[in-house]
């Protein structure tokens, strides 16, 4: 079944934290349940941090032969994790928080010099 747009989102029923990829339509692909600090292997956690090790192990049962588009929050965004999801056929939107960006985030304008509703993206 070739793959297009992926989500990845979390689920709290309950009080058990389930992550899980889902397609356009909702249908759950892969999850993982949050069993703590121990979820992620340890390697994975320190090449992508906590968050991007999730992305990593949820990506790894999408198939690569198509194109792939992976829509996340700032949990599981980084610049570590688009070097590997890249080298999977996987693009990633998310929103980067600014202590994730090795220094990118000076390139940026600041609010003050922007017009209401202008953006601008890297």
């Amino acid at each position: 079944m070739p793959y297009e747009t992926i989500l990845i989102i979390e689920a709290k029923p309950c009080r058990i934290k389930k992550i899980c990829t889902c397609c356009t339509r909702w249908a759950c692909l892969d999850y993982l349940i949050y069993t703590g600090a121990d979820t992620v292997p340890v390697e994975d956690k320190q090449l992508y941090g906590f968050g991007g090790a999730i992305a990593k192990h949820l990506v790894d049962s999408i198939p690569t032969e198509k194109v792939t588009h992976l829509f996340t929050d700032r949990y599981f965004t980084g610049l570590a994790i688009l070097d590997y999801l890249v080298s999977r056929n996987v693009y990633l939107t998310g929103t980067v928080m600014t202590n994730r960006t090795d220094g990118v985030v000076e390139s940026f304008p600041k609010d003050t010099c922007m017009e209401r509703g202008s953006s601008v993206s890297r």
